[in-house]
């Protein structure tokens, strides 16, 4: 975790009206040209709020393709939020594309959350978007730099437009990330994500990443993405179907609401090689939160599906639906915690809110979803495939999320149910401990590197997913996930098909089940660390490619400014390169090199020392 005191002075100088600097066309808010893409000045360098907020805004004439990029280790402070062009997809991307739960280095992706002026914190609403919106490579936090803490980060302005966010840290809110509440036809895509400490209000449904009230949704696409600590109901269907909603390699956990909530009116639906773990454990009676959940007054599983009413205005003709109604839900991990047995014990013993009814939502699916899986004369393409109840994932370093935390989140669910006011906890390192409405300033500073490890032990586990890959995030275990990539295509293919024919879906790849490379050949590229380390002047970096490739090797201060190119799209045989390094132009310092291959990248620190 970096010294989080710099960015804290400069917001107590800007929150009194200490501005540094005046900018006032686009070239002021730019440090770097580089093509299509623009590097914008951050908060602390400037001395100025709102940076990308008037880049993007004083960008007259942006060529087709245009990326904002943001500084490594930068701060962009919001007071305002944007209201994006209506004419233009926008794209706001970190340098460094190596996924985030891999990285180790100090050096921290730019991280976006509000600030205070006079008193007043904006902390909501930073990006109402009106075209297709982008965001890579990234911290995120709907929160400011007084501890305030909001609502949401990004909301839709106009229908039919699609968010993309894609190797992404966010953290906290008081509701969710995105919403669409007043559009319908928004598509929103996650991948290679990481969500964590959703909670922040008194409401047992609130915390989680998205939902709309009042419209359908057109796409939900989530995968190969963690799900940390959260109190509220998560990803909200409400009272809609959505065209199509796709959830695959995802781990949750300590997600304590219902993961997928809705009144269960699914018609293209897909759940596989997910690893829920302590997820649902929210209690249920009859009638709670009837507004989003089950109209049947029955608790809500993993899985929740219904019977279509004729009278459901969110379809057309809802007659073209029964039959046709596609649903897979094949290889999905769950275990939960014994210790969240007691918590309806409790609340029956206690009387809360007068009932003695309080039953467990840590099910798989309720009594009627199940029936209605079963009826294969009704729905012969709705298809429950194995779930895989193996024990305790064993997770490399959980960092205490399966011990103190579910210790801490006991009492919490318990009082909430009951209407009370002990908000979810925090999940944070010794050090940098926050809360909402502290004094210390850290809530949006997230720890970093990420601290926790959640790959796993368990060995049923490692094999269970499609391919004989481990369920959950494949980010966890780097080369699985090369083993994914290399075979995404096929994969994806094999899951549309099997949800199309109401099957389980089988893969048998090449590269997977029987794999065709030799031992000392890398399933995708390796970038190692430097020798010597540190040095003065020169070091050699080598790297390793498992097929020839065209590559680009750079490398950047800790400014996130390129200061050399040692390979600029060359094509290298397969196996291992060797590329030598002078750095006798340079000061000494830390930087960082980074090699890029095709759509990956990964990233390494050095040290020169002069």
């Amino acid at each position: 975790m970096k010294n989080k005191m710099l960015p804290i002075i400069v917001a107590l100088l800007l929150m009194a009206g200490v501005n540094p600097a005046i900018a006032q066309s686009f070239e002021d808010f730019i440090t770097e040209t580089r093509g299509d893409t623009v590097v914008v000045i951050d908060a602390v360098e400037s001395g100025l709020n709102n940076t990308l907020h008037d880049a993007i805004e004083l960008d007259a004439n942006p060529p087709e393709g245009r990326v904002y990029e943001l500084a490594a280790n930068g701060i962009y402070w919001f007071t305002r939020s944007l209201q994006t062009p209506e004419d233009r997809p926008l794209v706001i991307a970190g340098p460094d594309y190596t996924r985030l739960v891999q990285r180790d280095s100090e050096l921290e992706p730019p991280n976006i959350h509000g600030t205070t002026v006079d008193g007043s914190a904006t902390t909501s609403g930073f990006f109402q978007f009106r075209n297709d919106i982008t965001f890579k490579n990234l911290i995120a936090s709907p929160s400011a730099t007084n501890n305030a803490q909001g609502w949401h980060m990004i909301v839709a302005a106009s229908a039919g437009n699609t968010v993309t966010l894609e190797n992404i840290l966010f953290e906290h809110n008081n509701w969710v990330f995105v919403h669409s509440n007043d559009y319908e036809g928004t598509k929103l895509h996650i991948r290679d994500s990481y969500f964590l400490n959703m909670s922040g209000e008194p409401i047992l449904r609130n915390g989680g990443i998205y939902d709309n009230s009042r419209n359908p949704t057109g796409e939900l696409i989530v995968e190969n993405s963690t799900h940390v600590m959260a109190q509220g109901q998560f990803y909200k269907f409400r009272s809609f179907k959505v065209d199509k909603a796709f959830f695959n390699h995802n781990t949750f956990v300590n997600v304590a609401n219902n993961v997928l909530v809705g009144w269960g009116y699914h018609t293209n639906l897909t759940v596989t090689n997910n690893l829920f773990v302590n997820s649902n454990a929210t209690p249920y009676f009859p009638g709670k939160n009837l507004s989003s959940t089950d109209q049947d007054s029955l608790p809500h599983g993993i899985i929740n599906v219904a019977h279509l009413p004729e009278d459901n205005d969110s379809f057309d003709d809802w007659t073209l639906y029964g039959a046709e109604r596609k649903i897979l839900v094949f290889n999905n991990g769950v275990f939960w915690d014994d210790r969240l047995d007691d918590i309806v014990v409790q609340l029956n013993n206690m009387e809360a809110r007068d009932r003695t009814d309080w039953v467990t939502q840590m099910i798989t699916m309720n009594s009627r979803t199940q029936e209605i899986f079963n009826d294969n004369e009704r729905y012969p393409l709705m298809n429950e495939g194995n779930w895989v109840m193996s024990g305790d994932p064993d997770f490399i370093d959980h960092k205490g999320l399966m011990t103190d935390m579910v210790d801490e989140i006991i009492p919490s669910i318990v009082d909430l149910a009951n209407e009370g006011t002990i908000v979810f906890p925090k999940w944070r390192m010794p050090g940098n401990e926050t809360s909402r409405g502290g004094d210390d300033g850290l809530l949006p500073y997230p720890d970093w590197p990420i601290p926790a490890n959640l790959a796993y032990n368990n060995s049923e586990y490692l094999t269970a997913g499609l391919g004989n890959l481990p369920l959950g995030d494949l980010n966890w275990f780097p080369e699985s996930k090369a083993l994914f990539n290399a075979n995404k295509d096929d994969l994806h293919a094999e899951l549309d098909n099997a949800l199309n024919e109401g099957r389980n879906p089988v893969f048998t790849g090449t590269s997977i089940d029987n794999p065709s490379i030799q031992p000392n050949t890398p399933t995708s590229f390796e970038l190692s660390q430097n020798y010597p380390n540190p040095f003065n002047p020169t070091t050699s970096i080598s790297f390793n490619l498992p097929k020839s490739q065209e590559i680009t090797l750079k490398v950047f201060d800790m400014l996130g400014r390129e200061v050399a190119t040692l390979i600029n799209s060359e094509q290298y045989a397969a196996g291992q390169s060797v590329v030598n390094f002078d750095a006798s132009s340079l000061g000494s310092g830390v930087y960082i090199y980074r090699l890029t291959v095709g759509e990956e990248v990964q990233s390494r620190s050095m040290t020169l020392i002069k």
